[in-house]
């Protein structure tokens, strides 16, 4: 069983929170189709940059980090 360090198990914490809020969205008319699936894969792939990112510093394993992947590929 690996030990982590307070400081790294509160980056884990902070990024999971993070990763798991939704944007807010305003309740307004929606925007163009393209521009809503633009900005969600530019989300999906700022989360993704941060999950390797966070797996090449050793704070996620690799389980952990596939499990993650996945989820936000859906």
């Amino acid at each position: 069983m690996l030990i982590r360090p307070p400081v790294v198990r509160e980056m884990r914490q902070n990024l999971w929170v993070k990763m798991t809020a939704k944007p807010d969205r305003p309740r307004t008319q929606p925007r163009a189709p393209s521009r809503d699936e633009q900005s969600e894969t530019d989300m999906r792939l700022a989360q993704l940059e941060t999950l390797g990112e966070l797996r090449a510093s050793g704070v996620l394993t690799d389980v952990e980090f596939e499990r993650e992947k996945t989820r936000i590929l859906g």
